[in-house]
């Protein structure tokens, strides 16, 4: 027997509900534990507020009775006293209590096969085999990657480790005399050094140096569940509500594997870009990155610039509580991220590679670049004319909008129309 439920399990999960089989009759169907259908009914159920027909959705416990009027007035209702059609009075009323279907807090857990559906305005509840399935397949794939350390474990474990790294000490003696404090395996810390998790670098360890490099290894996640309420579905529900927010797409450009890497940022709303350099892929020099920005503009621009991130699913990025802000006084900043080998979701940041491609070819090596360089190479990138900008400048768009200061923060300076360069030999030295 399989070890996961199959497609056409659930499929008979689903029927097996349909015709009001108990739990025990159709895990007896599939020759499965009673408990296995109950917890996979309890997990991949699907909530539903719907109405019934001829009845809106609900779930006030006195919406049958209720004598009261003018409730949602100047909310769009169009009933001047609250009845069993009012589709918002209980999103209004000060008196709203909630009521739930009994029948959902025990088997069979679920509407399927209910013969009170149709006459019910409360919230619905259903399983559906082919959406489960897919949620079930995403859960295994989630729980094969990343490590099990939340970001605050990570800085607890960096903050004992990486000063006395630093100091020469090796990996071992640290685990020795700091056992109880630390309290997972050297293969572990290993594991998280190498990934660019620590503040401390690989090379900070005394024998890592010596030893011939191993087998690249798949890049690891600092939280396997850094994506929970961060997927592409959740970032368009969240843009339709807030379309007003500025958009930011973000990535990372490679140069020759193993050196330094350019962290690409475009303001989608004026096609702007900046970029930073970064001695390795690793979370820490993005956060560091991070950091120089929040400070340089402060959080309330920050928040008002940055307010919707959006980038893939890069290691380098699997830590998004360093970079999000949520604060009453200053605003908030949240980060998304597209769905594994999607690139086309984030198609301004994909597009302006193509420009920096022009300056710095596929295979060209980063190492010998500094920020100032690529300062200058944005700055020619950003006073370069688009036709979707209505012929003007990114730079030119943003200086309309947001003072010059802000642009010297940057790092960025307008570069004159003839002087623009877009070739290898803008940085040659």
């Amino acid at each position: 027997m399989k070890k996961h439920l199959t497609l056409e399990e659930r499929r008979d999960i689903y029927h097996g509900l349909r015709d009001r089989f108990s739990l025990r009759k159709i895990a007896s169907c599939l020759g499965r534990h009673p408990s296995t259908v109950s917890n996979e009914i309890k997990k991949h159920r699907q909530f539903k507020q719907v109405g019934s027909y001829g009845k809106s959705y609900n779930p006030c416990l006195n919406r049958k009775i209720c004598l009261r009027k003018g409730v949602c007035q100047g909310q769009g209702c169009q009933s001047n006293v609250c009845s069993r059609r009012c589709q918002k009075c209980y999103l209004f009323c000060e008196s709203f209590v909630e009521e739930k279907c009994d029948f959902l807090s025990k088997p069979p857990y679920v509407c399927d096969g209910c013969t009170k559906s149709h006459n019910c305005a409360l919230e619905k509840v259903y399983y559906i085999p082919i959406q489960a399935h897919e949620e079930a397949k995403h859960d295994w794939r989630e729980s094969r990657c990343g490590f099990s350390y939340s970001p605050e474990e990570i800085n607890r474990i960096d903050e004992i480790i990486s000063p006395l790294l630093k100091k020469g000490q090796s990996i071992n003696h640290i685990l020795l005399n700091h056992q109880d404090e630390i309290m997972i395996s050297s293969k572990s810390v290993y594991s998280i050094l190498h990934a660019g998790l620590l503040s401390a670098r690989a090379l900070d360890a005394p024998r890592i140096v010596r030893f011939r490099p191993r087998p690249k290894k798949k890049k690891l996640k600092l939280d396997k569940t850094c994506r929970i309420g961060r997927t592409y579905e959740n970032f368009l529900e969240y843009r339709l509500d807030h379309a007003h927010f500025s958009l930011v797409e973000m990535d990372t450009l490679e140069g020759k594997r193993g050196g330094k890497v350019l962290l690409t940022i475009i303001l989608t709303d004026f096609d702007l870009l900046l970029a930073f350099i970064r001695d390795a892929n690793t979370a820490a020099s993005v956060h560091s990155a991070f950091d120089n920005l929040k400070e340089s503009l402060g959080l309330s621009l920050y928040c008002q610039l940055f307010s919707i991130i959006l980038t893939d699913n890069g290691s380098e990025f699997s830590n998004p509580t360093r970079i999000e802000i949520n604060s009453a006084e200053e605003g908030q900043s949240k980060i998304y991220y597209c769905d594994p080998g999607m690139p086309q979701q984030k198609p301004h940041i994909e597009n302006i590679h193509t420009l920096i491609r022009r300056i710095l070819p596929k295979g060209t090596s980063f190492n010998h670049l500094t920020q100032e360089d690529i300062s200058l190479m944005t700055s020619h990138i950003n006073s370069y004319k688009r036709e979707k900008l209505n012929n003007l400048s990114p730079l030119k768009l943003f200086s309309l909008v947001y003072p010059t200061e802000i642009i010297q923060a940057f790092g960025l300076t307008e570069i004159k129309p003839d002087d623009i360069d877009l070739t290898p030999s803008l940085l040659l030295k």
